[in-house]
């Protein structure tokens, strides 16, 4: 598994976890673990994205 399919599985993980407590009434906790999961997801569309590193948000969301 390389790097990118890490930072999805995890992304994925936290959304779930996120998911779990906001329906168990844990909305701070699940406020903490979405966003985990949006930063991680976000890294995961860079690092796959044809931009590679870029330092420019501008570049990326053209």
């Amino acid at each position: 598994m390389g790097k990118e399919e890490f930072l999805k599985r995890r992304a994925m993980e936290f959304y779930k976890l996120a998911r779990r407590n906001f329906e168990d009434g844990f909305y701070n906790i699940s406020a903490f673990e979405i966003e985990q999961a949006c930063q991680l997801y976000l890294k995961y569309i860079l690092a796959t994205s044809k931009y590679g590193k870029c330092l420019s948000l501008v570049k990326v969301s053209w």
